[in-house]
This record gives C-alpha cells, structure tokens and sequence, in this order.
C-alpha cells in the first residue's frame, strides 16, 4: 500500500492527455515525414535546438524540445531555433581529414501550421546578411537567403525554388562558406553550417503541425556542369564537388513541429470536466431523492 498526494495525482491525470497530443504529433510526423536515406559521403541535417550560437537565439519557454526533430509548441509567436549540419561520412575515423567547404539551398516549412523561417526581407543587392551564417560557415560569399513563401501557403519560407537559373544579384538562396576570409574548409565530420528560427504565426491552432527542412538547390540544368556543383567537402582527404542529385549527397528527415495546449488550458479543461460530472451527481441524487 502506498498513497499519493494531490499534485501527484493531478500530473497522473495530466499525462494520458499529454501522451495523446503527442501521439497524434508522431502520427502526422509519419504521415508529413519523407524517409530519410544515409548518404554515402555527405548529409544535411536540421536540429532544434533549445539556445543557438547567435545571439539572441533562444527557443520561447513553453516549446518542447522531445529531441532534435519532434517539438511541441502552444502559442502563436512561439520561438524555435534550428541549427543546420553538415555530416560527412567518415570513413578512416579521422575527423582532422574531413570537412564543410560550400553549399546553397532553401529553408521551408510544409503543413497547416503557419509560421516564418527568418531571412533577409530586401530582395536587392546589398540586401545581404550574415544573420542565418555561423562562424565556421559564413566565409567568403555566404548569405542568410531571402524570405520569400516559395509554397504559396501564406507563411514565409528562406531561398527559392526556381532553382535552374543562374540566379542574379544577389541570388535569393541561403548560403554557407567554410573556412575564413574568401572561403576554404572548416573541419570536422558533423559541421554547424547554419541556423534559423522558425516563429509561429498569428491564428495557430491546437493539432497543427508542420516539418521544416533544408534543401540543397537542385541546380540540373543551366549555366556549366561546374556551376552546378555547390555541395563542396572533403572526405577523408579528398575534396568532393557534387550536384544536389547526386545519391551521395542525402537530406535528413527535418524538424516537426506540433502545437499542443498549454498545462494551465489542459487544467481547466479538466476541472470543467470534474464540474460537470458534480452537477450530474447532484441532479441524480435529487432525482433519485
């Protein structure tokens, strides 16, 4: 035998309904998520991540990091900070040999829950910023990307989706440098290449949820087949330049994003719930009287 005290069991009462809004965020993970292949030499990875190494990138109190791909938020402006990596695939266990050196691609949110990836809002030369570039990654020619909603669901995404072109000046998309100065490589075989914040719009509802992914540009056809080669590393002491459609290059499943209520509203609920069934009791022991 053994007793438990009222807090205690209002958690216990919480958390069937807690695990509920998290099944039906695993759920739709399921259904929105692609299946993440393993790149034989080189994967973009999206991360949230609860403070970034910005300043000022801080993911809201409120928002629930389960871990880097599966968040719970509860509010309309909610913050989430998502960090990109480059992972290459190691072979001879010797990071000092790998390493990030260039790519261009897009942040995008897909889903019914609305919000905007920061960006540059000026689309003109000299628009420019550093604001999504890391150190490590932000040498040279690297950019933040422009807002744009490359998927006309209202909300704004980062980069662009017209992606065979020659671009222009400036080109719309988010862009990460390695090393220092005009460019070179910054070591290591998981490579902090980016990060974004990912700031939920006006009108969210309870039950949505969204994924946000990096897209490395699908630059097929156009300019010379060596413009085309943005994703550029070195792996185990060789350098690699290769186009986004090559199968060594891979994208991870992405970050899902799930708004759930707060405790305080689950709370009440539940007392709502309580009150009513009194006043039920009550009727039946007046009937029954």
């Amino acid at each position: 035998m053994y007793s438990t005290n009222s807090s205690t069991e209002m958690n216990l009462q919480k958390l069937p309904v807690r695990r509920s809004w998290l099944a039906a965020g695993m759920a739709l993970a399921a259904l929105a998520l692609p299946v993440a292949s393993h790149a034989v030499q080189l994967t973009y990875e999206l991360r949230a991540v609860q403070t970034g190494v910005l300043a000022g990138d801080v993911t809201s109190a409120g928002v629930t990091i389960f871990d880097p791909f599966t968040v719970q938020a509860t509010t309309e402006g909610s913050v989430i900070v998502l960090q990109l990596y480059a992972i290459i695939n190691n072979g001879n266990g010797n990071s000092a040999d790998d390493g990030f050196q260039n790519v261009q691609g897009s942040f995008v949110s897909s889903g019914a829950l609305r919000g905007n990836l920061r960006g540059d809002a000026n689309f003109v030369a000299g628009g420019q910023s550093l604001q999504n570039n890391v150190p490590g990654a932000s040498a040279g020619i690297a950019q933040a990307g422009f807002s744009f909603d490359l998927d006309g669901d209202g909300d704004l995404d980062t980069g662009d989706i017209a992606n065979n072109t020659l671009g222009g000046n400036p080109e719309p998309w988010f862009r990460a440098v390695g090393g220092a100065g005009a460019g070179g490589t910054t070591f290591g075989s998981s490579v902090l290449i980016g990060e974004t914040l990912f700031t939920l719009s006006a009108g969210v509802q309870i039950g949505q949820s969204t994924l946000v992914n990096f897209t490395p540009r699908q630059f097929t056809t156009g300019g010379s087949l060596a413009q085309r080669k943005l994703n550029k590393f070195l792996l185990d002491g060789v350098a690699f330049s290769l186009v986004s459609t090559d199968p060594n290059i891979a994208v991870g499943a992405g970050v899902n994003i799930l708004t759930v209520p707060e405790p305080s509203a689950i709370g009440m609920l539940m007392l709502g719930t309580l009150g009513l069934v009194g006043f039920r009791r009550s009727a039946f022991r007046r009937l029954s009287a």
